[in-house]
């Protein structure tokens, strides 16, 4: 398998940690600038799903770009065929970008526990008659893919073939 490389870049500056429940006051730690810079290399062990098919979203026409899958995380774009209005949004018909990121996703363990991943965070991004959205997760423990049965997009559902 063929290893993918690279360089990492980072920046930091001035430090601090959060002081209250609500994050909104903080206390410095160190002030200045950290530059960090250093390579990489790793085998690339995501997954691709098949996508292009089509689903309905809290009634909305949306297509399946892409599903990757890996053992730290997933990724799911989708392209809903109406244009998501930030103004006013869900009143007089509008759809609400609640509305778009809502896309259920479930993880299926082959020990038949399933993974609710409904709740991850993603992007909205409105064009001209559609909104292009994606949705990901890092999980809270590397999943190894043979840990996997399938991944469940809207009503969707995917095999996960790799360690079988």
């Amino acid at each position: 398998t063929p290893l993918t490389q690279g360089t990492a870049r980072a920046v930091f500056r001035d430090l601090s940690v959060y002081t209250d429940n609500d994050y909104t006051k903080t206390t410095p730690v160190a002030q200045g600038k950290w530059k960090m810079r250093f390579a990489f290399q790793f085998e690339d062990s995501s997954v691709s799903l098949p996508a292009g098919q089509s689903f309905l979203l809290n009634g909305m026409e949306a297509a399946l770009d892409s599903v990757v899958l890996s053992p730290l995380s997933f990724q799911v774009s989708y392209t809903v065929q109406q244009e998501v209005q930030w103004d006013n949004a869900g009143e007089n018909g509008q759809e609400s970008a609640h509305d778009l990121e809502s896309l259920p996703v479930m993880l299926t363990k082959r020990d038949g526990t399933t993974i609710d991943l409904t709740s991850s965070g993603g992007s909205i991004s409105p064009k001209p008659g559609k909104t292009v959205c994606q949705k990901s997760d890092i999980f809270s423990s590397i999943l190894s893919l043979e840990e996997i049965e399938s991944i469940t997009v809207a009503d969707l559902t995917f095999p996960i073939t790799q360690g079988k």
